[in-house]
């Protein structure tokens, strides 16, 4: 039961932090981003009729992942020491320079035929790559994609499978002016629930640019061999989750107990009721966006935490009955969406049974705010 995800669709979005490309990565990537750097640094090999220095456009200094958790939008950015997709080095990535046709090869235009640039995911860290998010071998910029990973990583340029129907754009083709690739993802986080499994903390990831018309250029991988652990915690900025017992409803003995496990994002939530005194009582649990100004039943002298003057504003999360033992519990999957953060939310179970401090036999729990965080 997705007990959070129901409310957190209805948040109000209250930070944000996008990137502004330019296509220069170095400038547009605010330092909170993770930047993978190439240990190997400038290590793709040229063909012997180069002159010496020559550096290809494929050799990636670093790679930079951000997101932006307003616009639910992840950014990827490819730093490299010269203009991306310039194979031959030559200071125009879109025409064949007179070395590299002198060997047989070809600079194609816009990353088309052969050439290709990809952000390689395994989100779920099972070790086996589920997505890319790049421009395969069979396209140009113009079908940059997010696909299901098929094939394999030593053949990165073929290994697209079917497309997400995620909107994926690139800046711009590079250029002089703007020398690097930048791309990003629209609704990011759609595709990564679909993978993350609860408690995980890390995705592996591997970045690769090259082509295989380019007469023996080398092509870049970023980390090379091994993939790098990126936290999931690049997708859930902020404070821990919490969760508070805001006091009794009614302070009477046989009233039921309501207890809620902190929603950290990308975990196992928790909610159990426990009223021992009224086995197989009807439960429910309701919830609302907070804040909520506590109602004091002048009947009762019970209090009601949730905003039952407000029916657009209270949710029957629960409808159900207690066991045997009159008791109740719910596990449910707390998903990433990080926009959630800090957001706080009341709940109140209630049961009906009889003798109920409440006019016709309710018995309210106690109640509990619960704000969404990290892990």
């Amino acid at each position: 039961m997705r007990i959070v995800l129901a409310l957190c669709a209805l948040m109000m979005v209250l930070r944000a932090q996008p990137v502004n490309f330019t296509g220069n990565v170095g400038n547009d990537f605010p330092a909170s981003s993770t930047f993978i750097s190439d240990p190997g640094m400038i290590d793709v090999g040229m063909p012997l009729q180069f002159p010496t220095g020559t550096v290809s456009g494929w050799d990636m200094q670093r790679v930079a992942v951000s997101y932006d958790p307003v616009g639910d939008r992840l950014y990827i950015g490819f730093d490299t020491y010269g203009i991306a997709g310039d194979a031959d080095g030559d200071g125009d990535p879109n025409s064949t320079g007179s070395v590299l046709s002198g060997l047989g090869g070809v600079d194609q235009p816009s990353f088309s035929s052969t050439e290709s640039a990809g952000a390689f995911f395994d989100l779920n860290n099972d070790g086996n790559f589920d997505i890319v998010v790049g421009i395969s071998g069979a396209t140009d910029v113009t079908g940059v994609q997010t696909a299901l990973f098929s094939g394999t990583i030593f053949a990165a340029a073929f290994a697209y499978g079917a497309p997400f129907p995620n909107a994926t754009t690139v800046f711009t083709t590079p250029n002089a002016a703007a020398p690097d690739l930048e791309i990003s993802v629209d609704g990011f986080s759609s595709i990564l629930n679909n993978y993350l499994t609860p408690g995980q903390t890390s995705i592996r990831a591997s970045f690769f640019m090259g082509s295989f018309s380019d007469a023996g250029i080398g092509e870049d991988y970023v980390p090379e061999p091994t993939p790098i652990m990126l936290p999931v915690s690049l997708f859930c900025t902020g404070a821990p989750a919490t969760a508070t017992d805001l006091g009794p409803g009614c302070n009477v003995p046989g009233a039921p107990v309501l207890v809620m496990a902190p929603p950290a994002q990308g975990t196992t939530g928790m909610v159990s009721v426990s009223a021992p005194a009224h086995p197989g009582a009807h439960v429910w649990v309701f919830g609302s966006i907070g804040p909520v100004t506590v109602y004091r039943d002048p009947a009762s002298g019970c209090d009601i935490f949730v905003d039952i003057f407000n029916p657009s504003n209270l949710y029957t999360i629960i409808d159900d009955f207690l066991d045997a033992n009159g008791s109740y519990s719910r596990s449910y999957d707390v998903p990433i969406v990080p926009a959630a953060v800090g957001e706080t939310y009341i709940f109140q179970a209630r049961i009906w049974a009889l003798n109920g401090p409440i006019p016709g036999g309710d018995w309210p729990s106690n109640g509990m705010g619960l704000t969404v965080g990290c892990p």
